[in-house]
């Protein structure tokens, strides 16, 4: 399968550009996308054209998945509603894989925090009769709080249920193999004696997931990720003659103590403390080396200056600008979008709903900044609008600093039609930025930003050269 054969998924804006798409083991190709409903990131992992009754039998294995109930499994795997796709949720901050060195486990309990909660959802999907198929570093999410989540369930049954002899049935006893094999490499990094003994032995006696969480719980007390060595507090010693752990008073209640490491690290980040985490103030951010990067907000549009935009107190203000400058501006989108087509025969219909107009035209913008891909941009914007131009210049800090904004999540709080001349509509909306990271080149984050809170602005929309869509002009 090829780009080529899959150009869209529809209900979702596919991110990841032609040399970017990955194959997986399984030689199945895998597209970074968002779903534009919900604007949740995902990764598709693209499908032959499916009969009704492949997606019946797929629907049939999924569904069992998306009953477990456990805090440490990220959202369940789906089907496509319109396409011949798995929708596997995307990690909520990075994989576990692609941490960077500083805040790798590199203690004991840290190696807990990370295992434990993984090893807590492979016990969940086990009591439900389930497996998961490819337990690794690659499928373990880990959140800004420095949180774990198991991505993935499901999606190696339900394609082992589309090709049985192509591939494997995952097993409880593969998961419980891979869980030890990644705590023993996990282990092996932090080079510790007696903790590289207790993990021999859960290898020796092939424990469980379920025995593993609770061994790991009880014998090493978990620590935050970016906390140094020196903050790991063993667990209170274990009565061998009883054999109760002292520190417990119920069954369950050893898993339970991870959330101690979670809100430790939430306290850190307030504090600096997590090393991942960066200074920001305002729209300036810095890199944990501590080089500024000094890359401004992606705000709203620009709305060009007229007689009845500026008359209005909302309305965005202007600087006066020199005509060669403001050609020399219009001239970066014109060269990627080409000239302004001629006026279209017809104009879209008046939306009942402009929030929904609005979040589909961000839902473009955010793919084009976050991937690079500009021209996803002649989507949202007529040539030439001041907004493209803003975009483009944004675009041009990133490629020169070398960073991308892992994700850019516009809430459109509401959006009302104010004046139409025309073809020529201006919007009233407000609007607001969530918080989102810079990453480098190999993915690892430099820097947080704090997004922008809710403004309320005026923005110019006209049809596209079709006449069946707005964009902003």
């Amino acid at each position: 399968m090829s780009l080529a054969d899959h150009p869209d998924v529809p209900g979702f804006v596919v991110t990841s550009s032609p040399e970017d798409a990955t194959t997986d083991s399984r030689g199945l190709e895998q597209l970074s996308a968002v779903e534009e409903g919900t604007r949740r990131r995902v990764s598709l992992v693209l499908l032959p054209q499916l009969s009704i009754d492949e997606r019946t039998r797929l629907a049939e294995v999924l569904g069992p998945y998306a009953q477990v109930t456990s805090e440490h499994l990220a959202a369940p795997v789906t089907l496509a509603e319109r396409g011949d796709a798995l929708v596997v949720p995307a990690p909520e901050y990075v994989t576990l894989d692609r941490l960077v060195g500083e805040v790798r486990p590199r203690s004991p309990g840290q190696v807990v925090t990370v295992v434990a909660p993984v090893a807590a959802a492979l016990a969940a999907l086990a009591e439900a009769g389930l497996a998961h198929g490819e337990v690794g570093e690659h499928t373990v999410s880990i959140d800004v709080d420095g949180r774990p989540r198991l991505l993935g369930a499901g999606t190696a049954s339900a394609l082992h249920a589309l090709a049985p002899r192509e591939i494997d049935e995952p097993t409880q006893r593969g998961d419980a193999d891979d869980l030890r094999r990644m705590l023993r490499g996990l282990a092996d990094a932090v080079d510790d004696a007696a903790f590289g003994t207790l993990v021999a032995s859960l290898a020796a006696d092939e424990a469980p997931p379920g025995q593993v969480a609770d061994r790991l719980l009880a014998e090493v007390g978990p620590a935050p990720l970016g906390r140094a060595e020196a903050d790991d507090q063993p667990a209170p010693a274990t009565d061998e003659r009883t054999g109760t752990a002292q520190h417990r008073s119920e069954p369950g209640a050893g898993r339970r103590r991870l959330v101690w490491a979670v809100a430790a690290a939430v306290a850190l980040a307030a504090t600096g403390g997590i090393v991942w985490f960066t200074s920001t103030r305002g729209d300036d951010a810095t890199t944990a080396t501590g080089e500024r990067t000094d890359l401004p907000a992606p705000r709203g549009p620009t709305l060009s200056p007229s007689p009845e935009a500026t008359s209005s107190p909302e309305a965005s203000e202007q600087p006066d600008a020199p005509a060669d400058a403001a050609a020399d501006l219009s001239a970066l989108g014109t060269e990627l979008c080409g000239a302004p087509a001629p006026a279209p025969e017809q104009s879209p219909p008046l939306a009942e709903n402009w929030v929904d107009v609005v979040d589909e035209l961000y839902t473009r913008r955010s793919a084009a900044l976050v991937t690079g891909q500009s021209s996803l941009l002649c989507e949202v914007y007529d040539p030439l609008s001041p907004g493209l131009t803003s975009d483009l210049e944004l675009e041009a800090a990133y490629a020169e600093q070398g960073v991308r904004p892992d994700a850019l999540v516009f809430v459109v709080d509401e959006a009302a039609l104010v004046t139409q001349e025309g073809v020529l509509l201006t919007l009233r909306i407000t609007d607001r930025l969530e918080p989102y990271s810079l990453l480098d080149a190999d993915g690892q984050v430099v820097a947080e930003l704090p997004g922008i809170p809710g403004e309320t602005w005026q923005a110019r929309l006209v049809p596209d050269p079709t006449g069946t869509a707005w964009r902003f002009g």
